[in-house]
């Protein structure tokens, strides 16, 4: 620290407000990492010292909405007009991350995911009630949304 600022934090720790010495330090606390960055690394390393394959996994696009596909991963998605056990190849591959990472310009080109229809199934019963205040309007409607269980077989980059 040079002189020249010892001499002036000295000059604002003498006022009253903590907030003046604050800014006379001028010192910002590094950002935690975020808790899925730390998950990756940590199971990365764990997977290399174990002696297995780098970690790998994919961002995926099914039916408009991104999905994070890993292999042997159970992924809940939109329902797909699929027969359950039937095979299925995702060519909408937005990254692959592995060794490296690759960023496709939407799509990484000649990569594919192959993932196999487990099951369909509906969501819990969600409730929609209308209501307009001194009208006698009420209207009582129940909604399950239909969604597929997908299993990650194999990510090909």
């Amino acid at each position: 620290m040079s002189e020249e600022v010892k001499v002036d934090l000295r000059r604002r720790a003498t006022m009253d407000t903590p907030v003046k010495l604050k800014e006379a330090c001028r010192f910002e606390a590094p950002r935690p990492l975020d808790i899925f960055v730390v998950f990756t690394i940590i199971k990365r390393y764990f997977n290399l010292w174990n002696g297995k394959d780098v970690f790998m996994y994919a961002l995926v696009e099914i039916k408009g909405k991104q999905y994070k596909a890993e292999k042997d991963a159970l992924l809940k998605v939109d329902l797909l007009d699929t027969e359950p056990g039937s095979a299925l190849d995702i060519d909408s591959v937005l990254l692959i991350s592995g060794d490296t990472v690759t960023v496709g310009d939407p799509y990484v080109r000649g990569a594919r995911v192959s993932a196999v229809v487990e099951s369909h199934e509906r969501d819990k019963k969600i409730i929609v009630f209308k209501y307009k205040p001194k009208k006698d309007y009420r209207r009582t409607k129940g909604h399950r949304q239909g969604y597929s269980i997908i299993k990650i077989k194999d990510i090909v980059s």
